[in-house]
């Protein structure tokens, strides 16, 4: 395992949000991290698609579309650190147990 530090901090936000909610955090860390901040379909400059936002999969589904921008912007392999507020919270968490085993 390597000892270097994590550079890069993944964000997701609560629904409703988009990752506007992290550019001050970001500005702040200025080079110290490397800032991922995440939206969901139909937030931020994402177009909703054919995304579901009806239960009862919906948490399944989000997960689902997290991972598959961390592949998309070359993050799911490298050391990242993930935090969220709310149900970006809840998604962390979630994914950080999954990624464990």
């Amino acid at each position: 395992m390597s000892s270097a530090p994590c550079r890069t901090l993944v964000l997701l936000p609560p629904l409703g949000h988009d990752s506007a909610l992290y550019a001050p955090l970001a500005g702040a860390l200025g080079d110290r991290a490397e800032v991922q901040a995440l939206d969901y379909p139909g937030f931020g400059a994402r177009a909703l698609g054919t995304f579901d936002y009806t239960a009862p999969a919906l948490f399944e589904r989000l997960l689902d579309d997290v991972r598959a921008q961390l592949t998309e912007r070359g993050v799911a392999r490298a050391p990242y650190a993930l935090g969220g507020v709310s149900l970006g919270a809840t998604l962390s968490i979630a994914l950080a147990g999954q990624l464990a085993h």
